[in-house]
């Protein structure tokens, strides 16, 4: 037989990597978790840590996409609940496996498979937004930000781009369906985990009411987008039982966003709602009533089996909240936004072309204690663009996140698949509430908040792909 001096090209090893199989995989991961954690008990994370885990993050992209998908879903956990101060080595191990992952990838489709990665004008305008970004520099420098933190801002922000692959690999139902599963036991363990932290708070000496307020206020728009997807998935699964499991953990997901304490996003679940109650077919709304009146009772029974004697005191807050929230003008905490968002207005007007930079920090009066507060954190999504990164950009990002909005509005109608119905419905919820609540906080620019957009932005490209096949074939049949 006659040797070939054929060399081996990109897609025969894509081809020939489907006999790597499970132990390969299996063994990529150990290798991959001892290298790491190696390099984290050596201290030398900072440095070493993004080339150690170059090859198998490599591998796992360009030959085990799905894998890679998983474990990226996985970590999300700890992503969700690391530290914004300070950068750790959770914050190095996944900013290098996130940013590394999508660099990986475009390099994969644009440069070795030569494949079209954009789909939409939504997609043209994310990546004219990272590419103009960059001149934000030179703004930030010229107000005194630390390159460093302008660097780290930028990058955190730059996960957005993480949609590209994620939509990716969702090529079918079954995709989309194993891919709400990860990310819904994703939620369940965070949630669990705050929610411990809240139990044990709310079962001690608690006396005041106030001190409740203090609770743990981080991951309502992951709680918020879970709920959302939970309840509407309900009404497509084929099997009763199944039915009963997603309602189950649509409580539970409730129950994480109330312990919160966070009201807009009490009542954009609400408004949520009520939008997919008048989405779904006549058929189903009884059913979606029903479920409503379920979800009530699974509520208090928790209320009265966890918090015991505190349950009282713990409702009474709750209903504090709603009260401050109706004295519209009066609310100490709205005057203090006004105050807030009063001082970045004028920081806006002075340079409303390139902004004053990412991670530029301001200072304003804090009506609540009487003092000047100085701080990088903004409690409005539009001002936290418009103040850093200048308005022709905002419009550019809100444009992005509008097209897919749109798309999705459109979908609901295409879609036939009862299922791809449905997390279409989902995700044009929730970019829809995404719109209201970055009016109070920046959920756009959190780290849960940046997570749900792009994955919900994953989600319509991946429905829109799939429903645009099913509508050819019909069309050919």
């Amino acid at each position: 037989m006659k040797a070939s001096n054929h060399i081996t090209s990109f897609h025969h090893l894509l081809l020939n990597n489907e006999k790597f199989g499970i132990y390969g995989s299996v063994i990529t991961a150990i290798i991959s978790v001892s290298v790491v954690s190696l390099s984290i008990v050596a201290d030398l994370y900072l440095f070493v840590l993004p080339i150690l885990i170059a090859l198998p993050l490599m591998f796992l992209v360009l030959f085990r996409p799905k894998v890679w998908m998983y474990v990226t879903i996985l970590s999300m956990g700890v992503f969700f609940h690391a530290s914004d101060d300070g950068v750790g080595a959770i914050d190095v191990l996944l900013g290098a496996f996130y940013l590394g992952s999508i660099v990986i990838w475009f390099v994969k489709k644009v440069l070795i498979e030569k494949e079209k990665v954009v789909e939409n004008w939504g997609d043209w305008a994310i990546l004219a937004f990272f590419s103009l970004l960059l001149l934000n520099f030179l703004p930030a420098v010229f107000n005194e930000v630390e390159p460093m933190n302008w660097l780290r801002e930028y990058l955190l922000v730059s996960i957005y781009l993480i949609y590209f692959p994620v939509r990716d690999i969702l090529k079918k139902e079954k995709d989309i369906t194993g891919f709400l599963l990860a990310f819904g036991f994703v939620v369940l363990i965070a949630g669990a985990y705050q929610s411990l932290e809240y139990y044990q708070k709310v079962n001690t000496n608690l006396v005041y009411a106030y001190e409740l307020k203090s609770a743990i206020t981080i991951n309502q728009t992951l709680y918020t987008a879970a709920a959302i997807f939970a309840f509407i998935l309900a009404f497509s699964q084929r099997k009763k039982v199944n039915e009963l499991f997603v309602i189950a953990l649509t409580s539970i997901y409730i129950v994480y966003l109330i312990s919160t304490f966070s009201r807009t996003f009490w009542l954009i679940l609400g408004a949520s709602i009520i939008l997919m109650f008048f989405l779904l077919p006549a058929t189903k709304k009884i059913l979606f009533m029903t479920y409503l009146g379920v979800i009530a009772v699974v509520l208090f029974l928790a209320a009265a089996l966890f918090m015991k004697g505190q349950a009282e005191l713990v409702l009474g807050v709750a209903f504090t909240r709603f009260e401050s929230t109706s004295e519209g003008k009066k609310d100490i905490s709205l005057i203090a936004r006004f105050a807030e968002w009063e001082e970045l207005y004028g920081h806006i007007v002075d340079n409303p072309l390139g902004g004053n930079g990412l991670a530029k920090s301001f200072s304003f009066y804090f009506p609540i204690n009487l003092r000047s507060r100085h701080t990088t954190t903004i409690h409005n999504g539009y001002l936290w663009l418009a103040y850093r990164t200048g308005i022709p950009l905002s419009l550019l990002f809100l444009f992005f996140i509008g097209n897919y909005n749109i798309r999705a509005g459109k979908l609901i109608a295409a879609a036939k698949d009862q299922k791809v119905r449905a997390v279409v419905i989902a995700s044009f919820a929730i970019l829809l509430s995404l719109y209201i609540i970055n009016f109070t906080s920046a959920q756009y620019f959190t780290r849960d908040g940046m997570m749900v957009t792009a994955m919900t932005i994953a989600l319509i490209g991946a429905s829109e792909r799939i429903i645009k096949r099913e509508t050819y074939k019909e069309g050919n049949a």
